[in-house]
């Protein structure tokens, strides 16, 4: 009986280790993810440089965060614009003076409008602190096509710096750089409007 009680004893020592273990880490990532949402908030208003590539192509240009929408400028090697809202998205190729209208929740870029400005992007994530940044992982199926994403943060202070998004042809990684905050443009800068429709 003796034995029995031991045993117990020592199972019940291995279960409460193992609860303070899982609630110690939840409190970890739920800081984590507060941490990163405030952060995405806080880029409301702002603009990066980013240098792309797929592994064979260099391009660069800068993102602009508004309130509701997200604007890509690429200047190398190509000018593209192309401007995201939460349903609908615009591809505009200045050299060809043309636009091509895209669902957004249809097409990976969908990413891009979550990881910057939706909370929900951050549930069902792993994170992992590497040396002073913060690493998230996330597996995404979208159209029945899955996606590996993962985002480097610099810590203290939260900055980004890279994603990489792999999965359906859709293999590369955007470094980010010169942050600028507090810019404020109008609507017109964010439109989804064709900027060469003849009138």
């Amino acid at each position: 009986m003796l034995v029995k009680d031991k045993c117990l004893e020592k199972i019940k020592s291995y279960i409460i280790f193992l609860v303070c273990i899982l609630f110690v880490t939840n409190i970890y990532a739920q800081n984590i993810t507060n941490e990163l949402n405030r952060y995405n908030y806080e880029l409301k208003n702002s603009s990066m440089s980013f240098i792309q590539s797929d592994g064979i192509t260099l391009e660069e240009g800068k993102i602009y965060i508004g309130e509701e929408r997200i604007k890509v400028d690429y200047f190398i090697p190509n000018k593209i614009t192309i401007v995201l809202s939460k349903n609908k998205g615009m591809y505009l190729n200045h050299d060809l003076e043309e636009a091509q209208y895209f669902k957004t929740g249809k097409t990976f870029v969908k990413f891009f409008f979550e990881i910057f400005s939706e909370e929900i992007f951050f549930k069902n994530v792993e994170f992992m602190e590497i040396q002073n940044t913060i690493n998230v992982f996330k597996k995404v199926i979208l159209d029945e096509k899955t996606y590996s994403i993962k985002i480097i943060y610099e810590n203290n202070p939260i900055k980004i710096r890279k994603i990489y998004i792999d999965g359906d042809g859709a293999d590369f990684e955007i470094g980010f750089y010169e942050f600028s905050k507090g810019e404020f443009y109008n609507k017109d800068f964010y439109s989804l409007v064709n900027p060469y429709l003849k009138n």
